[in-house]
């Protein structure tokens, strides 16, 4: 196959990120806080456009140590490799796509536009990153391959849907294209069944059910708007991803 795809489960006493057993991945079964966090700014240095990759890497270690028993812990990265230079050094996949899951409550991530205590799992830091285009040919990428674990993932630890949220007017790329990204899909690319459950000033909030229990009903749930100035310290990155 020419992608490698693992679930790596944050494991803070041991500063570890540890793979998930049913993890069909030939990557280690453990990578430190460091590691993962290098790997992630190396790729958000390239979707992001992220200038300083040191100053990156530290937000992100940090990230990592957030309490798991605190408002927006991080429980998990997810990553997909491929083309390798060498197929023994991770640091050397020539296209690399990650995620990060983070556990927080509706209400605290749409700034209580839904009134909702309950702790849910949110899709972050989605990031596709071709280090050698010549060396990657055309084909539907990484970010397939996590988007799918994450919901695995999500399933295996008891929850019934998977949350994100889009920026309207990102820094780089198009908040309308990343909209139907991550719902009906466009140009052959994403259709990951993400439903619009809120909107704010600088935020759609989308859902994806995973059980065929009803969706979450509630009077405004899915049209409400809110006016709101307010940052998420976890605010997803969202970037249109290229081939």
């Amino acid at each position: 196959m020419a992608y490698t795809t693992a679930i790596y489960k944050l494991d803070r006493r041991q500063k570890k990120g540890v793979k998930l057993n049913d993890s069909s991945s030939n990557l280690p079964n453990k990578l430190s806080f460091e590691t993962i966090a290098d790997l992630m700014a190396r790729g958000q240095h390239i979707c992001f456009l992220d200038g300083n990759i040191s100053d990156n890497k530290k937000r992100l270690i940090e990230m990592f140590n957030v309490l798991a028993n605190s408002n927006q812990p991080t429980v998990a990265v997810l990553m997909s490799m491929g083309y390798f230079e060498d197929p023994n050094n991770i640091l050397t996949a020539n296209d690399m796509g990650m995620l990060t899951i983070q556990k927080a409550p509706i209400g605290l991530m749409t700034s209580n536009l839904i009134k909702d205590n309950k702790k849910v799992f949110w899709i972050h830091e989605v990031c596709r990153s071709i280090f050698n285009r010549e060396k990657v040919p055309k084909s539907g990428g990484p970010i397939p391959n996590i988007m799918s674990a994450a919901e695995d993932f999500a399933r295996s630890e008891g929850q019934d849907a998977l949350f994100l949220l889009v920026e309207k007017k990102p820094e780089h790329g198009d908040g309308e294209v990343l909209l139907k990204y991550y719902s009906t899909g466009i140009k052959g690319r994403g259709g990951y069944g993400y439903k619009i459950i809120g909107e704010g000033n600088e935020y759609w909030y989308m859902m994806k059910r995973l059980t065929p229990e009803p969706e979450i009903t509630g009077a405004g749930f899915f049209t409400r708007k809110l006016k709101h100035k307010k940052n998420h310290s976890g605010r997803t990155r969202h970037k249109k991803h290229k081939s």
